[in-house]
C-alpha cells in the first residue's frame, strides 16, 4: 500500500518499453539484411521472384522461417521467439476497493512490526550472547572448582599415605600418634576444601548477578519498544489514510486514459505488423535469391548443405500427407521457391523421392 502509483508515468513507461522493442527488432533485421535501410521503401517493394506459393503455402511460410532463423544462428544474434508485438498495452482499468479502517490498520501493524521485530530480535540475541558467555564462564569455573579439589583430594591422600608408612616402619601404626597425624590431615583437606568451594560460590553468585541484570536489560529493552510502537503505529494509520486518498485520485485518472491509449495503440501496432512482415517476406527471399546465386557459381558450405537437409526433411513430413501425384503436382507449382529455400540439389531430391521411393 505505500508503493507510489503514478498514472502518467506509468504510461510514458509502457510507451518507451513499446518503442524499445520495436527498435530492436528493427535494429537486428537490418543487421541481418532482413528489413531495408528506407522502411519507407519496404510497402512499395513487391516480390520480383515470380513464384508461386500455391497450395504449398504452409510449407513455404515454414521454409521462410528456417531461413530467417539459420541467418540469426549464422550472424550469432538470438533469434525472436515472438516477432510480433503484444497485442495490447495491457492497459486494462483497474478495478480497485478501497481498504477498510481496520485493513489500513493492519497494514499499518504489519509494516512497522518488521522493524520492531529486527529491534526486539536485536536486544534478544544481545541478551543472548550476552548469557551464553556468562553460562560459559560458569562452567569454566565449574571445571576449575573441581580441578582444584581434586587436587587437595590428591595431596590429602598422598600425605596419608606417607604418614602411614612412616607409621608402619616405626611400628606405630596403632599409636595415639599416628591418629593424631591422619586427623590433622582430615582438617586440613576438610578446610582447603570449604576454602575453595566458598570463594568458587563467591564467583558464582557474581556471575549469577551480573546475568540477571542482563535479563532486566533485555526486558526493560522491549518494554520501550512497546511503547514506541504504539505511538508510531498511530502515525503510520494516519499517513497510509491521506496515502490512500491520493492513489485513489491517481487510479481514476489512470482509468480515464485507458480506452483512448488501447486503441491507439491497436491502430499502430497493425500498421507496424502489416510494415514488418512485407519488409521481413521480400528481405528474407532477397538474401536467399542472392546466396543461391554465390552457390552456384562457388558452391555450397558445409554449414549450409547441413541447414538445407533439415528443411529437406522438413519438405518431405509435409508432403508425405498427400498423395505422390498430388505432391508432384504441388511441388511443381511451387518450384521457384522450393527451389530457392532448398538449394537446386535438394529439391531434385525431393522430387526423386516423391515419384520414385514413395512408389516403390
Amino acid at each position: 500500500m505505500s508503493d507510489k502509483f503514478n498514472a502518467s508515468e506509468h504510461m510514458e513507461k509502457v510507451e518507451e518499453a513499446k518503442d524499445e522493442t520495436l527498435e530492436k527488432i528493427k535494429s537486428a533485421y537490418k543487421k541481418l539484411g532482413l528489413l531495408p535501410a528506407d522502411e519507407t521503401s519496404a510497402e512499395s517493394k513487391s516480390s520480383e521472384t515470380g513464384f508461386d506459393e500455391g497450395a504449398s503455402r504452409e510449407l513455404i511460410e515454414e521454409l521462410k522461417r528456417l531461413e530467417e532463423l539459420y541467418r540469426y544462428e549464422k550472424a550469432g544474434i538470438g533469434y525472436p521467439t515472438d516477432v510480433e508485438l503484444p497485442e495490447s498495452l495491457g492497459l486494462q482499468k483497474i478495478e480497485y476497493v478501497a481498504p477498510t479502517d481496520e485493513e489500513i490498520t493492519e497494514t499499518a501493524r504489519s509494516e512497522l512490526r518488521a522493524e520492531y521485530e529486527k529491534l526486539e530480535n536485536g536486544a534478544e540475541e544481545k541478551y543472548l550472547k550476552a548469557e551464553s558467555k556468562l553460562e560459559e564462564e560458569l562452567e569454566k569455573n565449574r571445571i576449575k572448582e573441581q580441578n582444584e579439589l581434586e587436587k587437595t583430594r590428591s595431596e590429602a591422600e598422598s600425605a596419608q599415605k606417607s604418614l602411614t608408612e612412616s607409621m608402619v616402619l616405626q611400628g606405630l601404626v596403632n599409636s595415639t600418634i599416628y591418629d593424631m597425624g591422619s586427623e590433622s590431615i582430615r582438617r586440613k583437606y576438610a578446610s582447603e576444601s570449604a576454602k575453595i568451594s566458598a570463594d568458587y560460590d563467591a564467583e558464582y553468585n557474581s556471575i549469577r548477578s551480573e546475568l540477571d541484570l542482563k535479563r532486566l536489560e533485555y526486558d526493560n529493552a522491549l518494554a520501550e519498544y512497546n511503547l514506541s510502537y504504539a505511538a508510531d503505529l498511530r502515525s503510520e494509520v494516519i499517513k497510509l489514510h491521506a496515502e490512500e486518498e491520493k492513489r485513489l485520485k491517481e487510479i481514476n485518472e489512470y482509468n480515464r486514459n485507458v480506452t483512448e491509449r488501447e486503441a491507439e495503440y491497436r491502430e499502430e501496432r497493425q500498421k507496424l505488423l502489416e510494415e514488418m512482415y512485407l519488409s521481413r517476406s521480400e528481405a528474407i527471399l532477397e538474401a536467399a535469391k542472392a546466396e543461391q546465386e554465390y552457390e552456384r557459381e562457388y558452391g555450397v558450405s558445409y554449414e549450409k548443405q547441413t541447414e538445407y537437409v533439415r528443411r529437406f526433411e522438413t519438405a518431405k513430413n509435409f508432403y508425405s500427407a498427400y498423395t505422390p501425384e498430388q505432391a508432384g503436382s504441388m511441388m511443381e507449382e511451387s518450384e521457384g521457391y522450393l527451389r530457392l529455400l532448398l538449394g537446386d540439389e535438394k529439391f531434385t531430391e525431393l522430387v526423386r523421392w516423391n515419384y520414385t521411393e514413395r512408389n516403390g
